[in-house]
């Protein structure tokens, strides 16, 4: 009789673990599915960079976390999406500085183009930092937009920048060679 009842509450602990983490499964799913649509109404550009051999080192949404406290981005493109719904709620705000192909917050903005840089410095994808930057971003720029462009890649420290108004593909022809990095900017992920 008394094995009878240790094998139910055994069997009772076991479901209930069981469930748990079905639950925990669910719930993380959940989180994953309702930062995927809260990303897609920030609207993020694609960013896709290359090196010198204009092979793709990086492409990623222009997404961000920035800490509430301290205002520094925590994580870049797909770790965003990697996060976990209560850690957004209480310490991250999530947004982009490029929306639809053009800059939205310049300061955050700069921020992230010199992370994605000395991150590929690190990886060993470019010699140095300071590098020549061709920019590819959308057709029918104002000038106060290609303005901002230029002015957010000196603030990210590129040496010198050129920007052009047309894909990698079309644009690739009208690089020089000097040209350490190339960054193109796509309207839609």
């Amino acid at each position: 009789m008394e094995w009878v009842i240790r094998f139910c509450i055994l069997a009772i602990v076991l479901f209930i673990s069981i469930r748990l983490k079905k639950t925990e499964k669910e719930n993380d799913w959940k989180s994953q599915k309702a930062i995927k649509s809260k990303i897609e109404n920030y609207q993020p550009s694609m960013i896709t960079i290359y090196n010198k051999e204009r092979e793709v080192v990086f492409r990623q949404p222009s997404l961000i976390a920035l800490d509430k406290k301290t205002g520094i981005i925590r994580y870049v493109g797909d770790e965003v999406v990697g996060c976990r719904d209560s850690d957004i709620q209480e310490e991250l705000i999530i947004g982009s500085p490029f929306r639809k192909g053009v800059v939205a917050d310049f300061d955050t903005a700069a921020d992230l183009i010199k992370i994605l840089l000395r991150y590929l410095k690190i990886k060993k994808y470019l010699s140095s930092v300071r590098q020549r930057v061709a920019i590819c971003v959308p057709v029918d720029m104002t000038s106060v937009e290609h303005k901002a462009w230029s002015e957010c890649m000196l603030k990210a420290k590129a040496r010198k920048v050129l920007i052009i108004e047309d894909s990698f593909q079309l644009a690739i022809q009208k690089i020089p060679a000097e040209y350490g990095v190339v960054i193109e900017i796509t309207p839609e992920i």
